[in-house]
């Protein structure tokens, strides 16, 4: 069985038993984790073998993640590109968002916490575009665990509107 709930099942993940009957443990979890997706509007598109495993999943908005079963159940696990968005209160500030994530390929689409783990400290920088055209490159953990945007053009600094 390649396919399940309209979820492509990959890397051997064992559907049936060894005796023919379906694997009810593992349909049961990608039940679960596909339940859990649905209730915020994204789409489980990948299953992976074990569930320590990342799925490949794809927001609400059309943006692809990948994510842990066990991770997706806390409040701040999600899609980062829309946890961005949402922060920084619109989608000028970011330009194409694929092409900027450098070198650590894991910061795109993985449910974080800037805080804690793989990412605490992270050297990364995104292009950001202030709403006078001039672009910074930021460091995502500065800026995600800041309040504000914070814009350091001349333009902004004269005008008084360093904080978006």
């Amino acid at each position: 069985m390649n396919h399940y709930r309209g979820i492509k099942v990959v890397n051997a993940v064992p559907m049936t038993c060894n005796d023919g009957s379906p694997n009810m443990k593992m349909m049961t979890a990608l039940n679960r984790l596909a339940d859990r997706l649905e209730q915020t509007g994204d789409t489980l598109i990948e299953a992976y073998k074990g569930t320590s495993h990342k799925h490949k999943a794809r927001c609400s908005k059309g943006h692809d993640i990948l994510i842990k079963p066990n991770d997706y159940v806390s409040k701040k696990a999600g899609c980062q590109q829309c946890f961005l968005l949402k922060l920084h209160g619109h989608e000028k500030m970011i330009k194409e968002f694929n092409k900027i994530v450098k070198r650590h390929k894991l910061t795109q689409h993985e449910p974080f916490d800037f805080r804690k783990g793989v990412l605490r400290g992270l050297k990364e920088m995104y292009l950001f575009t202030c709403p006078y055209g001039q672009e910074h490159w930021l460091s995502p953990y500065k800026q995600v665990t800041a309040v504000f945007f914070q814009c350091w053009c001349g333009k902004c600094r004269s005008m008084g509107e360093r904080r978006f």
